[in-house]
């Protein structure tokens, strides 16, 4: 199994060992903590357009799915009605 990841491992150390050269050790902290966020941030858009409501004050006025959401155990003894 060794000698089948050993080029990559090479691979690797050759290309992340010249950019910490040149960039310094912050960059790759940096750029994985970004491209960790940009992955994330659509996930958790959609997520939060589910749970707010219409408009600009729409985060004032959660809807019916926040409820369900956020509170399962509340919202299944009311019986998934909200009103």
């Amino acid at each position: 199994m060794t000698g089948i990841l050993s080029p990559f491992v090479r691979l690797y150390v050759a290309v992340f060992g010249v950019v910490e050269r040149l960039a310094g050790d912050w960059f790759l902290g940096l750029v994985a903590r970004l491209v960790f966020a940009s992955v994330l941030l659509l996930y958790f858009w959609k997520s939060a357009l589910t749970k707010i409501g219409a408009g600009y004050a729409g985060f004032l006025e959660p809807t019916a799915g926040a409820y369900a959401q956020i509170l399962p155990q509340i919202t299944e003894q009311a019986g998934y009605d909200i009103s």
